[in-house]
């Protein structure tokens, strides 16, 4: 069974500690022993991937673009401790930093996703990477984000900048006898790169990646300084003699595993012109970072690892990345399509009075938990450049459409604070290798990479989660001015209250569905990602122009729950009046999730423009109420409830 991708680090780390158990073991076959145990994994995980990631069509699909290096996505497992989890947080978030500044990316803001996990632990994940990403003096947007997992969490963080043009591509060079540098901590570094070495490594990493004397860059990962060397010569095509003495540690380290295999954070490699060593060395010294050669390439193809006069390993490099020709399973997928329960809006038993069913909704604990993550982004003003979504229910009950609407929903979120959504990150649970998994992991895939073409995203990283989660997509895009900023919160009574989108009432796989009804059957709501791209261009350029006060998205709860929130976010005293005629059951209009449905606040003064906009790019506006003083929430002569039996709903 193969769990994830992101296992491999660990696996690699493990058998890296195995290994130093007997250090009389010759180097070469420890080396060796690491890249087969790669191998095995890599193909097992490259297997996966291309029967799950087919090959993207550039010419189709958005998601390859000339901006997609701008972005670099880093996840990792949490290890279920909670003394760890500030650690590993901020650790994944310096990691997609660096990741980003050897591609010459100077980072302009950096997002974090916790999902899945016991609240502890996600809590604790969340201080880590607020606190950190405080100290950066990019924006940070953290994100606590909830699953109904109760597994170990997921982290992603998604560093983004602008690549700079001048950037240089490569090289028609000479490439062998050129200078080997390690950049950054010494190698059997216990402690995390601070936030402010995290910067400045950045700057120069980023700094030195536009000079023309550097012909190769790479982030130290799996496998440390062994790994990591050979990996870039064969990039190079070229081989590496490495003086392991060379090699910096902190109290003169000798342990030859320490030095070759230790995966210690804050270090690079470089390879340079060796007429121009000492301008890199000046360079990176300026900002204080600490660059030593350790080697030579060479134009035999071979891996030459020494101490003194002692050779310690010699290995050609095309042995060493055996495992892009590894041994590969094999796994068939089926054709099929997710079935689900159509529901019989019929068979449902309308209630009398919907007050009860309200409350009901507001305090369950999936409506409450994204109600508080709302509430918190506001208190702490927020200004949101990334908005994340896991499958929920819809995916459970179809996995590709369910995937459609949690993208269009992330983006959707985005759009509602006039932020323009540009890049998406998707995570898919790892499947087993029978049949079902597998389709179902098609599905996903399919769904996203659909909704992505269609919503004008770039998926700049589509990677394996745990096979307990439910897939995850986080959609990130550009930061905004505070003054462009729209809010759930009624800014002004007496202003009208506007639905964008045409309300279909859908009750499948609905909140309404489960909480009162007892049921999760579908089909999930139908989506329209032509109109979401509509509404998003009405809400960003309302948010520009001064003409929308106010924005939510209707979401789980349908319309009803949606208007609650506003008011419940907004002053005391404030309540809303709604009045819509429709053809479908009360129900459906009150608690049906129809997607797409955006609820927006505009001055009377600034009707007509926005209806004119709205007719312009061809989507249906319609007046359901307006903002009142009077503290009560009424809907139609269905709902009236005060803003207090409200509020004492959620807390």
């Amino acid at each position: 069974m193969i769990r994830t991708i992101f296992s491999i680090a660990k696996k690699i780390s493990t058998m890296s500690k195995k290994t130093s158990e007997n250090p009389n073991r010759p180097v070469e076959e420890r080396l060796a022993a690491s890249f087969r145990s790669k191998a095995e994994m890599y193909s097992q995980a490259k297997a996966m991937s291309e029967v799950l990631f087919p090959p993207i069509n550039a010419g189709d699909d958005p998601s390859v673009g000339a901006k997609a290096e701008s972005m670099v996505a880093s996840a990792s497992c949490m290890i279920p401790s909670k003394n760890s989890a500030r650690r590993l947080a901020y650790s994944t978030m310096a990691e997609a930093v660096m990741k980003l500044a050897v591609q010459g990316v100077i980072p302009n803001t950096v997002n974090f996703i916790v999902t899945g996990g016991k609240k502890p632990l996600t809590l604790e994940s969340a201080k880590g990477a607020d606190f950190f990403g405080r100290q950066l003096s990019c924006s940070s947007s953290r994100l606590d984000f909830h699953s109904e997992s109760e597994g170990n969490p997921i982290f992603v963080a998604i560093a983004s900048g602008c690549q700079n043009s001048k950037a240089v591509e490569s090289h028609n060079a000479i490439l062998q006898d050129q200078a080997l540098l390690i950049l950054g901590a010494d190698t059997d570094r216990a402690d995390l790169i601070s936030p402010k070495e995290l910067e400045s490594f950045s700057f120069s990493i980023a700094a030195l990646s536009l000079k023309p004397y550097l012909l190769a860059l790479s982030y130290i990962a799996e496998g440390g300084i062994a790994a990591s060397s050979a990996q870039l010569a064969d990039s190079l095509g070229v081989g590496m003699d490495i003086s392991a003495g060379k090699i910096p540690g902190r109290k003169r380290t000798t342990n030859l595993d320490q030095l070759l295999f230790s995966e210690s954070p804050g270090r690079c490699l470089a390879v340079v012109f060796k007429s121009h060593k000492n301008e890199a060395n000046k360079l990176l010294r300026s900002h204080s970072i600490l660059c030593r050669e350790i080697g030579t390439t060479n134009g035999n193809g071979v891996l030459n690892i020494h101490r003194g006069r002692t050779s310690l390993c010699s290995l050609e490099i095309a042995e060493l990345m055996f495992f892009h020709s590894a041994p590969r399973i094999h796994l068939m997928p089926t054709e099929g399509v997710s079935a689900s329960k159509t529901v019989d809006s019929a068979s449902l038993k309308q209630p009398r009075y919907f007050k009860r069913h309200l409350k009901s909704l507001l305090s369950s604990e999936e409506v409450r938990n994204e109600f508080q993550l709302l509430r918190n982004r506001l208190k702490d003003r927020e200004i949101l450049t990334m908005n994340a979504q896991s499958g929920g229910r819809f995916w459970k009950l179809d996995p590709r459409q369910g995937a459609i609407l949690a993208m269009a929903a992330a983006a959707r979120g985005l759009a509602i604070s006039g932020v323009e959504p540009r890049f998406s990150v998707i995570g898919i649970p790892a499947p087993s290798d029978d049949s079902d998994s597998i389709r179902i992991s098609r599905e996903t895939i399919s769904g996203f990479q659909f909704s992505a073409a269609d919503l004008g995203l770039q998926v700049v990283s589509r990677q394996f989660i745990s096979s307990e989660e439910e897939p995850l997509v986080a959609v990130v895009g550009d930061p905004v001015a505070e003054k462009n900023v729209l809010t759930p919160v009624f800014q002004n009574t007496e202003d009208f209250i506007l639905m964008l989108g045409s309300h279909r009432g859908e009750l499948g796989g609905s909140t309404y569905l489960k909480e009162i009804h007892g049921k999760e059957e579908g089909p999930p709501p139908a989506s329209d990602l032509e109109v979401e791209q509509r509404i998003r261009e009405i809400l960003i350029t309302g948010a520009k122009v001064g003409l929308i006060s106010s924005a939510a998205a209707v979401s789980r709860g349908g319309l009803a729950v949606t208007v609650a929130q506003m008011i419940l976010l907004s002053e005391d005293g404030i309540g809303a009046r709604i009045h819509m005629s429709s053809k479908i059951r009360d129900d459906e209009l009150l608690f049906g999730e129809t997607q797409g449905l955006c609820v927006i606040t505009v001055k009377e003064k600034d009707i007509m423009e926005l209806e004119r906009i709205c007719m312009r790019i061809g989507v249906t506006c319609t007046a359901i109420g307006r903002v009142t003083d009077k503290a009560l929430y009424t809907f139609n002569n269905l709902l009236s409830v005060k803003q207090s039996e409200l509020r004492d709903a959620v807390f």
